[in-house]
């Protein structure tokens, strides 16, 4: 399984469009690309292991607070049915351990993200869409830093000062 972080409200239909139809906004601000490559996490679909996930996502380097969450879960064979390539790479989070679960899907065209987009709609559709709330992402990240998973340094300020008040 691999997972991406959405903003389920972009995913949601509008009255001006047909029904079945994917947003815009879904495309342009969930799917945004760089160098034609598209980031992802591996994951299983449990809730321990979408937790690393969701932890991952929290201390990536642009993170600068505590926010509820939602990542979208989509089987990789079905990225193979569609022509999508992936690549591993690491991921740019402060927690060490996780940095090699992240790939890239790479090479995309118009023809890929749209059938990537399709995908996607189908699982938010489909209620592959796992949340966390604020409160569940702060508790996640002060335990993986109380037990020393996270290195504190590569967290932005902001993230840390929430993270530990006293610093």
């Amino acid at each position: 399984m691999l997972a991406r972080k959405i903003n389920r409200a972009k995913w949601s239909p509008k009255a001006y469009l047909p029904q079945d139809a994917i947003r815009a906004d879904a495309v342009t601000g969930c799917l945004r690309t760089r160098d034609d490559r598209l980031s992802m996490w591996q994951c299983e679909d449990d809730p321990d292991d979408l937790d690393q996930v969701f932890l991952a996502l929290a201390t990536g380097p642009l993170n600068t607070g505590f926010d509820t969450m939602d990542i979208v879960v989509i089987a990789e064979n079905e990225l193979e049915n569609a022509g999508v390539t992936r690549e591993t790479t690491l991921g740019e989070t402060a927690v060490p351990a996780l940095r090699s679960r992240h790939v890239d899907l790479v090479a995309l065209d118009l023809e890929k993200l749209a059938a990537l987009a399709k995908l996607l709609a189908l699982c938010v559709r489909s209620s592959h869409v796992k949340r966390r709330t604020q409160g569940e992402i702060k508790k996640l990240v002060t335990d993986a830093h109380n037990k020393g998973h996270i290195q504190s340094e590569e967290l932005k300020e902001e993230l840390r000062r929430q993270l530990t008040p006293d610093a």
